[in-house]
């Protein structure tokens, strides 16, 4: 199940957001969203095994503080 991180700061890796959504279950992969010229876009994606993971990751995360940065 596919969940959308939007508002992430300049300096965020995959490995940055796998560790803070691995409490939530098995993440599958993760995908931080960048320009050919990888310039940061500020958001990504974090992909779980299960749905019932992903709908807890969005309560949880929605609106925490992560990097400096509130994560929609």
């Amino acid at each position: 199940q596919k969940v959308f991180v939007g508002n992430l700061s300049y300096f965020c890796a995959q490995d940055d957001l796998r560790q803070l959504f691995a409490p939530f279950g098995f993440v599958k992969s993760v995908s931080v969203c960048r320009t050919k010229a990888l310039e940061p876009l500020y958001f990504g994606f974090v992909f779980f095994q299960e749905e019932v993971e992903a709908d807890s990751a969005v309560r949880a995360m929605d609106g925490q503080m992560f990097q400096g940065r509130r994560l929609r």
